[in-house]
Parts: structure tokens; C-alpha cells; sequence
């Protein structure tokens, strides 16, 4: 059953709609002012019409909508970055890095709000004690801006990334800050400091976020999942929290530029068990991963589409049967449609 939302207060022309995801009973002390906890809201009717507005003029022509956006993730970024310096000062001794990493996502979402062509949510209920204890949350990757689209989920998470986003300005300044961990792919010597400093984090009872594809991918189709995650995840004893990620792809393609009109989401699927499981069962675990993501996707990509533009043909019917009986109905859990322009400050 869907959430019945209720009106939170207007941003920038929005009528956002506010709903708490479920949560644990009880929380950390170092979690009862976290912002995200207090709830997860999503773009609603517009006031004004201005999402409308947008659309209509990201379907004419998509340039002013995306100077737009790009000018606020640089200055967005740019005022962000001594509050985070001060942040991975005071909690340099931190494994978990939790505060710091709550300012990497409160910068994704506040970027989101200069792109007010999309359309984002968060579906599914987290597990009851993520504020407390260590997950390995995967997710496929359909686009670049998956990272703001999962800033929406109201939980703790670092993140591993390419060592050459790091080298990056701005961008890689921030994930410094944010204590995200970096990984030099094919250099064994960086791999095993990045499953280190991702066992302390989970002891720290922090959740990591990884990417298992490596990359996004071009097509419909999931990349085969690379095992890293899953072994991490059976050394450190710690369950995988398999997220879904659809309709991102439509928010800024890969390879392209454009900012363009979009309605994303992701679900948050039914965590699953590492117990009993040794190193050699990654490869298993990870197919049963990819099938449980691969399983969620038809349903919310049928719902969750890029706006057709104006003379655009409709699209070709896909075949979305999935060869997993029974696994579809293990994702309808209660909705929560997600931005939060009301967020408070840690």
C-alpha cells in the first residue's frame, strides 16, 4: 500500500510531498539528529506549475535547464567544502567517517534541487537496524548521477569509487572529505587497502556502498557483477543490501552532457544473508544478487519512464519476463516517494 503523503513546506516554487521511510524502533545517539531519518519527501504537484514549466522547456530545447544544473553543482560544491573540511577535521578518528559522509549526501540532494526537470523517489523499507550495523549496499548503474539520485536513502554509507575521481577538482576534493575509500583497479596493493579500510567501516557498523558492474551500463541489460562486494561481504560476516535503480539513465546518459527530463527511483530490496558462506561462494552469491536487482527492474521501469517528448514515436514493447518465479512479489513493499528541501543540518 502506498504511503498517503503529507505537505511539507515549498522550496524554490516546489510542493514537495513528505513521508518517513520506516525505521529501527530506536537509533544511536549519533543518528537522532540525522536529517534523513526525519523523513524522505519526492518532487510533488508543482507550485506555479514550474516542474511542469521545466519539462516544457527541457522538450524544447534541454541547454538552459542544463547550464542551469551545472552552475548550481559547482557552486553547490563549492560552498560545501569548508563545512566538510571542518567535519573531516573534527572526526578524523572516526573508521566509520559517519558525520562526513552525511555532508557528501546532503550535498547530492541539495544538488538535485537545481535540476527541477527530475523526478526522484525512494522505494522499499531499510532494515530495522542500519543505523547500527554494517551492510554492503549494491546497486546496478544505469547513469553518472546515480550517486544523487542514493543520496535519498535515509541511511549512513561510504562509498568506493575510482581512484581517478579522487584526481578530479571539486568532485574529487568532496569524496576526500566525505572519507569515501578510492580503489586503483589491477593494483593488488590498493585493493587490499580498500577491503581493510571497508572491514573497519563495517565494524565501525557503517554500511559501504559499491557499484558491483564497475561501470554504468550502455544498455538495459545488467553487467555481470564483479565478485569484490560479495567476498568483502562474507569476510566481514555482514549481509548485502541489493538496492534497484530505474529511470536514472534518462537523467544524463553516459557519455552525453545534457541534463534532460526524467523520473528516477530507487527500491530498496529484502537484504540477503552471507551466514555459513565462505570466500569460494561469492560467484554464487553475486549471480543471486544480480537476480534478485534483475528481478525488481521490469516493474519499476514500466513505472518509473523518461517523459516522451514532443513528436517523439512511442516506444517498442518490450518482453520484461523474468525467469524467477515468485521473485517480483518479494519487492512490493510500502512507497515512499523522496526529496526532502526541508532537511535540517547535522
Amino acid at each position: 500500500m502506498a504511503c498517503k503523503p503529507s505537505r511539507a513546506r515549498p522550496l524554490w516554487g516546489l510542493e514537495t510531498r513528505r513521508q518517513a521511510l520506516p525505521r529501527a524502533a530506536s537509533r544511536p545517539a549519533t543518528q537522532s539528529r540525522q536529517s534523513e531519518a526525519a523523513a524522505c519527501v519526492t518532487p510533488g504537484r508543482v507550485v506555479f506549475g514550474l516542474r511542469s514549466l521545466a519539462r516544457r522547456l527541457a522538450s524544447i530545447s534541454s541547454a538552459p535547464l542544463t547550464a542551469f544544473g551545472y552552475l548550481g553543482f559547482v557552486g553547490c560544491v563549492v560552498s560545501f567544502l569548508p563545512p566538510m573540511a571542518v567535519a573531516r577535521l573534527r572526526h578524523r578518528g572516526d573508521e566509520g567517517q559517519r558525520i562526513p559522509g552525511r555532508w557528501m549526501r546532503r550535498l547530492g540532494r541539495t544538488i538535485t534541487h537545481f535540476a527541477p526537470q527530475w523526478s526522484l523517489a525512494v522505494e522499499g523499507t531499510l532494515p530495522a537496524d542500519i543505523g547500527r550495523r554494517g551492510y554492503v549496499v549494491v546497486a546496478n548503474h544505469e547513469s553518472v548521477t546515480d550517486p544523487l539520485l542514493l543520496s535519498w536513502v535515509p541511511c549512513d554509507m561510504r562509498w568506493i569509487a575510482k581512484e581517478e575521481l579522487f584526481r578530479m577538482p571539486l568532485v574529487g576534493w568532496a569524496m576526500r572529505l566525505s572519507g569515501d575509500i578510492p580503489l586503483r583497479r589491477g593494483d593488488g596493493e590498493s585493493i587490499r587497502e580498500m577491503m581493510d579500510a571497508c572491514e573497519r567501516c563495517l565494524a565501525a557498523g557503517v554500511p559501504v556502498m559499491i557499484f558491483p558492474e564497475g561501470t554504468c551500463s550502455k544498455s538495459a541489460e545488467l553487467l555481470p557483477f564483479k565478485l569484490g562486494a560479495f567476498t568483502l561481504a562474507i569476510r566481514a560476516g555482514v549481509p548485502i543490501l541489493p538496492l534497484a535503480v530505474a529511470g536514472s539513465r534518462a537523467m544524463r546518459a553516459k557519455g552525453g552532457m545534457r541534463l534532460l527530463a526524467a523520473d528516477a527511483c530507487v527500491c530498496v530490496l529484502e537484504p540477503i544473508s552471507t551466514e555459513g558462506l565462505g570466500e569460494d561462494d561469492a560467484p554464487l552469491l553475486a549471480e543471486r544478487v544480480r537476480a534478485h536487482i534483475t528481478a525488481a527492474l521490469p516493474e519499476l521501469r514500466a513505472r518509473y519512464k523518461a517523459p516522451r517528448r514532443p513528436g517523439e514515436p512511442a516506444p517498442a514493447q518490450v518482453d520484461t519476463t523474468v525467469g524467477l518465479d515468485g521473485e517480483l512479489a518479494s519487492v512490493a513493499m510500502p512507497v515512499t516517494r523522496t526529496r526532502s528541501p526541508t532537511a535540517t543540518s547535522v
